[in-house]
This record gives C-alpha cells, structure tokens and sequence, in this order.
C-alpha cells in the first residue's frame, strides 16, 4: 500500500516531476497514511486514494489562503470595532465542511468557527457569511482600554494553516473644560482634560498669539475605564490690555487630527465693589452696636427721672399763714407785722372773750 503511494510521489516529486503543488499534495497523504488515526500501517490504499482525490479538487478549486503582513487597527474607546483578516478564493464560497476559524487573544481562543461560531465574551462575534466568502472579521462591541493587544487570525483551508496578527491600538480624545476664569490682581486659571487614552499629552496656554510659560501640570490620574485625566494651571497677572485679549488652553493628542483649543476672555471682579462691601461689613455692625448703647442709656435715664418724681414731698398752706403783699408792680415787697392768735385747747371757735387772746408783733425792718 504505501509503495503505491511512494510510486505516485516519486512520479510527481520535485524538482524533476512535472507539477511540485501535486508532489506537495502526496507527501501529505503519505503522511497521514501513517498516521494513529487513520489506523497505521494497515489502512486501506482506497482510502489514501480518496485523499489525493479530495486535496486535488481543492486545490483545482484555487482555494487558498493569501498571505498578510501584520497590521495596527486603531478604535475609538466605546465604539464598536471590526478587526479585518481576509483570504482570497477564486470560486466562493467555500464548502464550510472544510473551513475552519479562529481568533487568538493574547494566546487564548475568543472565537472559533467549526460549523457555528463560538465565542467567550458576548460583546465578540463572528459574520458566518462573510466567513466563507474571504473576510473572517472579528467584531468587538463597545470596545474598551482593556482591549488593546495583540489578537491572532488563524484560517485553515486546503488544507494549509494561515495566520496574522492584529495589533489593536485603543484611542479616548480629551475633553477640555476651563473652570476657572475669574481674575483679580494675580489669579490662577485651571483647564481640566479629562478621558483621554494613551497617556502621553501635551497642554500649552496662549494669551493672543503669545504662548504663556508660567504653567504647572498636576499628576496624571488613572480613571476607573483605564483613561486618565490631568489638570493644569496658569498663574497671570492681568492687565487692563488683557480685557480685550483671548486667553486659550491648547491640548494636543495622538488620537486627534488636529489640536483642541479652549478659547475664553478673562473675567475681572470690581475691585471698587469688593471694597465697599468690606466697608458696609464693617461699618454696618458698628452702628448698630452705638444704636444700642444709645437706647440703653435713654431707657436707665427716663427710668430714674420717674423715681425722683415719685419721691418729692407735697407741701400744704398751713391754717394761720398770710399772703405776703407786694405792690402792684409785684416789686418791694415788704413784710410789715405778724399777728398771731392763741386759743385755748378746749375753747370752740367764735366764743366770747376770744379777742383777748390776739396779739400783733411789730416787725423791725432795720
């Protein structure tokens, strides 16, 4: 049995037989005759036969894998990416009893195509259709950082092995946001760039057409989806020119065409206002802190005015008290005697002999 096959080999062996693709084609059937799976030594020469029949139609089929350098794909992060791999066929499609694909990530299987595909991940998928007509794309869903690597095609059919490698290149452009512009006297302005993948970025600042150099750029932060983010700041000292002069935050990365930039006019606080709020603070405590000592002091005084008041004696005319007589120009009035009366205790008014109890003093006005 195998000394048919070597007869067929010999005959068609290269370089001196006619056609090398078929010396190639019975080496490969000798091989296998061999083989613990088609059962050694004692396997049937029809069924070696049968292999040269099948492997010579698939190759007059024109069947065959065209070879690829490597290449780089480059995603956007979040979108959904398809990672090429192509063979050619003069006549397709081809009979998928035959066909097989697969896809390698980082040295692990992710998808497999035997008849139906077969995947690890939900978000990989595989277009059946497209498999068999040249184009056995990989499709990745709302692809992430993490994504990024090395990913292997891997096609057989008639019945060689072809592969290629993919590099898968991530990209997330920034976003840029100026939330600081407020300037008095020396003020620090900050641009924030956030989500942005790889981490390699360039940040500039521009007043007009001047680039400003007294800048700091903080420490880069990894975000929780891989990307990273990085304020930087602008300390300036502005001027009344500065009023009428844009001042812009340029931000330059890989996965832009061209750079982002941030344009914005500088925002001035009223010096004049800030300091009359600062008077109406200060002022306005004082005053009423007099208002209420004021009131205090009004409120102690009225109270012992009407404890005096409430204290002074009344005096009474006397019974036996004259008036003092004064001219009729109410001047020199002059005392001229006192006329006094004694009355004994029990003795009623009006009763006789009264009179001789009075008596008139003369007053001496020397």
């Amino acid at each position: 049995m195998r000394l048919e096959v070597l007869e067929l080999k010999n005959k068609y062996k290269h370089p001196g037989g006619r056609d090398p693709e078929l010396f190639r084609i019975c080496r490969y059937c000798h091989e296998i005759s061999s083989a613990e799976w088609f059962g050694g030594p004692r396997v049937e020469m029809d069924l070696i036969k049968k292999c040269v029949v099948f492997v010579l139609l698939l190759h007059t089929a024109g069947a065959e894998l065209e070879r690829y350098p490597p290449i780089t794909y480059l995603a956007t992060l979040g979108s959904d990416s398809v990672i090429p791999c192509e063979y050619t066929i003069e006549k397709p499609p081809i009979d998928p009893r035959f066909f097989t694909a697969f896809w390698f990530y980082r040295g692990n299987k992710i998808v497999s195509f035997e008849n139906e595909v077969r995947t690890t991940d939900s978000r990989y998928s595989l277009d059946t259709e497209k498999a068999l007509y040249g184009r056995v794309e990989l499709s990745i869903s709302n692809i992430s950082v993490s994504d990024a690597g090395v990913y292997t095609c891997s096609v057989r059919y008639n019945p060689e092995w072809k592969m290629r490698d993919v590099t898968v290149d991530v990209q997330a452009p920034p976003q840029v946001a100026i939330t600081n512009r407020t300037v008095n006297e020396k003020s620090v302005l900050l641009c924030s760039v956030t989500g942005f993948y790889p981490a390699h970025i360039a940040i500039k600042w521009f007043r007009g057409s001047e680039r400003l150099s007294d800048v700091t750029e903080d420490r880069l932060l990894r975000n929780l989806d891989g990307t990273y983010s990085v304020n930087s700041t602008l300390t300036i000292t502005p001027t009344e020119k500065d009023r009428e002069q844009n001042v812009s935050c340029r931000v330059q990365h890989e996965s832009l065409k061209q750079p982002i930039q941030e344009d914005f006019q500088l925002e001035y606080t009223d010096n004049s206002a800030t300091s009359g709020n600062w008077n109406l603070m200060i002022i306005i405590p004082v005053v009423l802190g007099l208002l209420i000592i004021i009131v205090i002091v009004l409120i102690i005084y009225f109270k012992r005015k009407k404890q005096k008041i409430d204290h002074k004696p009344n005096t009474e005319n006397t019974e036996g008290s004259r008036d003092i007589s004064s001219d009729s120009n109410g001047e020199g009035a002059e005392l001229k005697e006192i006329s006094t009366e004694w009355r004994p205790e029990n003795s009623e008014e009006g009763s006789p002999g009264d009179g001789d109890n009075k008596e008139t003093l003369p007053l001496n006005n020397s």
